[in-house]
């Protein structure tokens, strides 16, 4: 999220933007960050079932 903001800071050697920016730069961080965190996770288990229990996977989806 918002590299720019990250390079012209660390060119300057502070932050730059104010304290109103600093504080939405760091909840935008977390928030794509666990969103990002999640979807891999629900990603990689998704794959695991199709890969290691592919008989479970043919079930629901022959069920629907």
């Amino acid at each position: 999220t918002g590299k720019p903001f990250t390079i012209i800071s660390c060119f300057s050697h502070r932050w730059v933007f104010g304290w109103s920016i600093c504080q939405w730069y760091g909840w935008i961080g977390f928030f794509f960050g666990c969103g990002s965190l999640i979807t891999m996770t629900v990603v990689s288990f998704d794959r695991y079932m199709k890969i290691c229990h592919l008989r479970y996977v043919m079930e629901v989806i022959c069920d629907l």
